[in-house]
């Protein structure tokens, strides 16, 4: 096991290990996840299957400018398999598993599938940190919520992806770190080649909007699920559930556990005070919302591999070898 494995392990065990703890101190506040009524769960996993709909037309729309022109069924099969690989597979799995596929069965190298994957990151963050910044002003404004933090963070990912939205630039000698600027320089070439395309860029855009306002109604349902209320009694409101799940966003920058598994929960516990949320609550609708897509992604998985395996062939054997030529950034 190498270096990078086993601090992930280590991090994860940690992770895992003060959730637990956490729950198992606060075990009378998770009863309202036994509270919840089968209607709810059946809103939020028509939601999330939505959510997969969108992401592959997402993939459609990145992989098109190289040529390659999937079916719904496809690209919609591909969404899930990436999910459920990025769920329960190691490394990269589900991004191995996509590569893989788009590599035999239509000729896409990895340098291109790299390229359009890590260029798409421009436009999700740069949506994502506007929307948050709008979001803590209405929240101030309105409530008087606030966190300095925070507001930084978006701010100074907003102001990154603006200036590379601008100005373009593929090189970055400024990063002193050759690993940090080797993958960064591999974003800056993605988005290279999204922008060639305003209405690519513009669908782009749109489906990133489409994904967040999908991720607020949510965590919206699920804090109505449980019957949820702040410290104050009062309902949690879209306002507090955008703020949410763009923080949320923030764990695609960390990728110490498979689809961001345990970190994302910590996130939701850190922020929640911040809009006067009990952090027990914030953690029972964290767990809620994996367990929904867990069961999403265990329902449509099975016809979503058969479809991929049936035109890509032993894919899943494949994937590590996928996933290491990623990691190298092998253009071949």
């Amino acid at each position: 096991m190498n270096r990078k494995r086993s601090l992930s392990l280590i991090a994860s065990i940690a992770i895992f290990g003060f959730l637990g703890s956490y729950i198992w101190q606060n075990a009378e506040d998770f009863r309202v996840l036994g509270q919840v009524a089968p209607g709810y769960l059946a809103i939020v996993a028509l939601l999330y299957t939505l959510f997969y709909v969108a992401n592959g037309f997402q993939l459609q729309l990145l992989i098109k400018e190289f040529g390659v022109s999937l079916t719904v069924p496809e690209h919609f099969s591909l969404s899930i398999v990436t999910s459920f690989g990025n769920t329960f597979l190691p490394l990269r799995g589900g991004a191995g598993l996509r590569a893989i596929y788009l590599k035999k069965v239509h000729q896409l190298s990895y340098g291109h599938f790299l390229a359009s994957l890590a260029g798409n990151y421009i436009i999700t963050f740069n949506l994502c940190a506007l929307l948050a910044i709008a979001g803590m002003w209405f929240l101030w404004v309105d409530s008087g919520y606030f966190n300095a933090i925070i507001a930084l963070i978006f701010f100074g990912i907003l102001v990154g992806t603006s200036s590379t939205i601008v100005f373009a630039p593929v090189r970055a000698p400024i990063i002193p770190i050759h690993a940090i600027r080797s993958k960064v320089e591999t974003v800056l070439e993605g988005w290279a080649i999204i922008r060639r395309s305003r209405p690519l860029v513009a669908r782009l855009y749109g489906i990133t909007f489409i994904n967040v306002v999908l991720s607020v109604l949510m965590l919206y349902v699920e804090f109505e699920a449980m019957g949820i209320r702040d410290l104050n009694g009062d309902p949690i409101g879209i306002w507090r559930c955008l703020f949410l799940a763009l923080v949320n966003s923030l764990a695609l920058f960390i990728t110490i556990t498979p689809a961001a598994l345990g970190i994302r929960e910590s996130l939701m516990m850190m922020v929640s005070q911040v809009i006067e949320v009990s952090p027990s609550y914030a953690l029972a609708v964290s767990l809620l919302d994996r367990v929904v897509n867990i069961l999403v992604l265990g329902i449509l998985a099975p016809a979503a591999f058969e479809y991929v395996k049936r035109r890509g062939g032993k894919i899943l054997e494949e994937a590590v070898e996928a996933d290491a030529a990623l990691r190298a950034g092998n253009a071949e």
